[in-house]
Protein backbone atom coordinates (compact mmCIF):
# COMPACT_ATOMS: atom_id res chain seq x y z
CA UNK A 1 0.00 0.00 0.00
CA UNK A 2 -0.18 2.15 -2.04
CA UNK A 3 -1.37 -0.70 -4.53
CA UNK A 4 0.27 -0.85 -7.59
CA UNK A 5 -2.95 1.08 -9.67
CA UNK A 6 -2.30 4.21 -7.61
CA UNK A 7 -1.21 7.12 -9.73
CA UNK A 8 0.62 10.30 -8.87
CA UNK A 9 -2.10 12.94 -7.46
CA UNK A 10 -0.63 15.30 -9.76
CA UNK A 11 -2.45 13.33 -13.06
CA UNK A 12 -5.90 14.26 -11.99
CA UNK A 13 -5.21 18.13 -10.87
CA UNK A 14 -7.05 19.54 -14.41
CA UNK A 15 -9.89 16.97 -13.40
CA UNK A 16 -9.77 18.26 -9.91
CA UNK A 17 -10.07 22.10 -10.59
CA UNK A 18 -12.64 21.63 -13.52
CA UNK A 19 -14.94 19.07 -11.41
CA UNK A 20 -17.56 20.04 -9.00
CA UNK A 21 -17.66 18.60 -5.27
CA UNK A 22 -15.01 16.27 -5.69
CA UNK A 23 -14.85 13.63 -2.83
CA UNK A 24 -11.37 12.49 -1.71
CA UNK A 25 -10.79 9.06 0.53
CA UNK A 26 -8.94 8.69 2.45
CA UNK A 27 -7.74 5.64 5.09
CA UNK A 28 -6.87 6.30 8.22
CA UNK A 29 -5.47 3.76 9.63
CA UNK A 30 -2.24 1.48 10.32
CA UNK A 31 -0.65 0.34 6.81
CA UNK A 32 -1.37 -3.19 7.25
CA UNK A 33 -5.12 -1.90 7.94
CA UNK A 34 -5.19 0.25 5.00
CA UNK A 35 -4.47 -2.63 2.89
CA UNK A 36 -7.29 -4.39 3.57
CA UNK A 37 -9.61 -1.30 3.56
CA UNK A 38 -8.93 -0.69 0.25
CA UNK A 39 -9.68 -4.02 -1.08
CA UNK A 40 -13.12 -2.95 0.55
CA UNK A 41 -13.57 -0.12 -1.54
CA UNK A 42 -14.85 -0.54 -5.97
CA UNK A 43 -12.20 -1.16 -8.03
CA UNK A 44 -13.34 1.43 -10.17
CA UNK A 45 -13.06 4.36 -7.76
CA UNK A 46 -9.03 5.56 -8.99
CA UNK A 47 -6.34 4.91 -6.42
CA UNK A 48 -4.35 7.96 -6.03
CA UNK A 49 -0.34 8.17 -3.99
CA UNK A 50 1.48 11.48 -2.51
CA UNK A 51 4.69 9.95 -2.91
CA UNK A 52 6.54 11.66 -5.17
CA UNK A 53 5.48 15.16 -2.81
CA UNK A 54 6.86 13.87 0.41
CA UNK A 55 10.07 16.07 0.31
CA UNK A 56 10.05 16.41 4.20
CA UNK A 57 10.39 13.80 7.21
CA UNK A 58 7.16 13.67 8.76
CA UNK A 59 5.89 16.43 11.28
CA UNK A 60 4.15 13.33 13.71
CA UNK A 61 6.80 13.27 16.02
CA UNK A 62 4.54 11.00 18.76
CA UNK A 63 5.33 7.67 16.39
CA UNK A 64 8.93 6.36 15.95
CA UNK A 65 7.82 4.89 12.27
CA UNK A 66 7.16 8.92 11.78
CA UNK A 67 10.83 9.40 10.93
CA UNK A 68 10.92 7.12 8.19
CA UNK A 69 10.90 10.05 5.17
CA UNK A 70 8.85 7.90 2.64
CA UNK A 71 5.73 8.12 5.45
CA UNK A 72 3.61 10.58 6.69
CA UNK A 73 0.58 11.38 8.82
CA UNK A 74 -2.66 11.33 7.64
CA UNK A 75 -3.41 14.77 8.05
CA UNK A 76 0.37 15.49 6.44
CA UNK A 77 -1.21 12.95 3.37
CA UNK A 78 -4.08 14.86 2.93
CA UNK A 79 -2.56 18.13 3.15
CA UNK A 80 0.20 17.12 0.42
CA UNK A 81 -2.79 15.94 -1.78
CA UNK A 82 -4.60 19.04 -1.84
CA UNK A 83 -1.32 20.80 -2.31
CA UNK A 84 -1.16 18.98 -5.78
CA UNK A 85 -4.51 19.63 -6.68
CA UNK A 86 -3.97 23.24 -6.85
CA UNK A 87 -5.17 24.66 -3.18
CA UNK A 88 -3.56 27.56 -2.15
CA UNK A 89 -1.38 27.35 0.73
CA UNK A 90 -3.60 29.30 3.07
CA UNK A 91 -5.90 26.02 2.94
CA UNK A 92 -2.82 23.98 3.18
CA UNK A 93 -1.47 25.71 6.11
CA UNK A 94 -4.05 24.75 8.88
CA UNK A 95 -3.98 21.03 8.46
CA UNK A 96 -0.14 21.44 9.87
CA UNK A 97 -0.16 23.43 12.44
CA UNK A 98 -3.48 21.50 13.75
CA UNK A 99 -0.90 18.89 13.33
CA UNK A 100 1.97 21.11 15.31
CA UNK A 101 -0.27 21.84 17.67
CA UNK A 102 -1.20 18.11 18.53
CA UNK A 103 1.88 17.12 18.90
CA UNK A 104 2.83 19.83 21.45
CA UNK A 105 -0.23 18.74 23.55
CA UNK A 106 0.83 15.42 23.59
CA UNK A 107 4.37 16.03 24.60
CA UNK A 108 3.30 18.63 27.00
CA UNK A 109 1.04 16.33 28.87
CA UNK A 110 4.09 14.10 29.28
CA UNK A 111 5.89 16.26 30.91
CA UNK A 112 8.31 17.13 27.38
CA UNK A 113 9.03 20.63 25.89
CA UNK A 114 7.20 21.71 23.11
CA UNK A 115 8.75 21.01 19.96
CA UNK A 116 7.02 23.54 17.41
CA UNK A 117 6.78 26.12 20.00
CA UNK A 118 2.77 25.73 20.93
CA UNK A 119 2.62 27.50 24.08
CA UNK A 120 -0.16 25.02 26.22
CA UNK A 121 -1.72 26.46 29.40
CA UNK A 122 -3.62 23.86 31.08
CA UNK A 123 -7.25 24.69 31.71
CA UNK A 124 -7.76 23.09 35.13
CA UNK A 125 -10.95 23.96 35.57
CA UNK A 126 -12.03 21.59 32.88
CA UNK A 127 -13.99 18.43 34.53
CA UNK A 128 -15.22 15.40 33.11
CA UNK A 129 -18.60 17.41 33.37
CA UNK A 130 -17.48 20.03 31.31
CA UNK A 131 -17.22 20.78 27.44
CA UNK A 132 -13.04 20.11 27.42
CA UNK A 133 -12.73 16.77 26.21
CA UNK A 134 -10.46 15.29 29.00
CA UNK A 135 -9.28 17.31 32.44
CA UNK A 136 -5.70 18.51 32.31
CA UNK A 137 -3.03 16.78 34.74
CA UNK A 138 -1.42 19.63 36.67
CA UNK A 139 1.24 17.53 37.67
CA UNK A 140 4.56 19.02 36.42
CA UNK A 141 7.71 16.44 35.82
CA UNK A 142 10.59 17.69 37.00
CA UNK A 143 13.47 19.09 34.32
CA UNK A 144 16.07 17.20 35.49
CA UNK A 145 17.35 13.77 37.06
CA UNK A 146 19.71 14.55 39.73
CA UNK A 147 21.74 11.24 39.33
CA UNK A 148 22.42 11.13 35.56
CA UNK A 149 21.31 14.61 34.91
CA UNK A 150 19.56 13.87 32.05
CA UNK A 151 17.00 16.42 31.14
CA UNK A 152 13.09 15.79 30.13
CA UNK A 153 14.74 16.32 26.10
CA UNK A 154 17.13 12.97 26.94
CA UNK A 155 14.96 11.04 29.59
CA UNK A 156 11.06 10.09 30.91
CA UNK A 157 10.80 10.36 34.35
CA UNK A 158 7.81 8.12 35.74
CA UNK A 159 5.68 8.99 38.49
CA UNK A 160 6.03 6.65 41.23
CA UNK A 161 3.23 8.26 43.45
CA UNK A 162 2.87 10.95 46.72
CA UNK A 163 4.08 8.93 49.27
CA UNK A 164 3.77 10.09 52.89
CA UNK A 165 6.98 10.16 55.27
CA UNK A 166 7.07 11.66 58.81
CA UNK A 167 8.79 14.86 59.07
CA UNK A 168 11.19 13.54 61.83
CA UNK A 169 12.69 10.65 59.55
CA UNK A 170 15.79 11.27 57.85
CA UNK A 171 15.55 12.15 53.81
CA UNK A 172 16.80 8.66 51.82
CA UNK A 173 19.79 9.67 49.32
CA UNK A 174 18.60 9.02 45.80
CA UNK A 175 19.17 4.98 44.42
CA UNK A 176 20.49 4.74 41.36
CA UNK A 177 18.91 1.11 41.08
CA UNK A 178 15.95 -0.71 43.08
CA UNK A 179 19.03 -3.09 44.31
CA UNK A 180 20.94 -0.86 46.47
CA UNK A 181 19.89 0.01 49.99
CA UNK A 182 17.05 -0.67 51.95
CA UNK A 183 15.34 2.13 51.57
CA UNK A 184 13.90 0.89 47.93
CA UNK A 185 10.43 0.55 49.48
CA UNK A 186 9.96 4.04 50.29
CA UNK A 187 9.71 4.65 46.50
CA UNK A 188 7.24 1.70 45.42
CA UNK A 189 4.92 1.59 48.76
CA UNK A 190 3.26 4.44 50.21
CA UNK A 191 3.46 4.62 53.89
CA UNK A 192 0.49 4.09 56.14
CA UNK A 193 0.59 7.74 58.07
CA UNK A 194 -2.11 10.29 59.60
CA UNK A 195 -2.29 13.55 57.68
CA UNK A 196 -1.12 15.76 60.75
CA UNK A 197 1.50 17.97 61.26
CA UNK A 198 3.92 15.44 61.67
CA UNK A 199 4.13 14.77 58.21
CA UNK A 200 4.54 15.70 54.68
CA UNK A 201 3.79 14.66 51.26
CA UNK A 202 6.76 13.13 48.83
CA UNK A 203 6.44 12.57 45.76
CA UNK A 204 8.68 9.83 43.70
CA UNK A 205 9.88 9.74 40.57
CA UNK A 206 11.70 7.40 38.49
CA UNK A 207 14.39 7.98 35.48
CA UNK A 208 14.34 6.08 32.89
CA UNK A 209 17.93 6.92 31.76
CA UNK A 210 19.50 5.80 34.86
CA UNK A 211 16.74 3.58 36.47
CA UNK A 212 17.14 5.45 39.60
CA UNK A 213 14.87 7.04 42.04
CA UNK A 214 14.61 10.53 43.62
CA UNK A 215 11.96 13.05 45.33
CA UNK A 216 9.98 15.89 44.75
CA UNK A 217 8.12 18.21 46.64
Amino acid sequence: YPSSRAKPISEFKEWYQSTPNVTLCVLDSTWTQSAALDKAIPSHIPRVKVDDFVSAPSQFLNRKQSQNKSRVSTVEAVAIALSALGEPPEAIEPFFKALQLSVDSVLTQNGRLPAYGARIVPQLSLTASSNGPFTVPSIEKPQQCPLCKATQLESNFKNMGTHKRSRNTPKPAPLTSKEEGSDQDIYEKPLDLEDDVDTEAIRVWRCRACKGYFECR
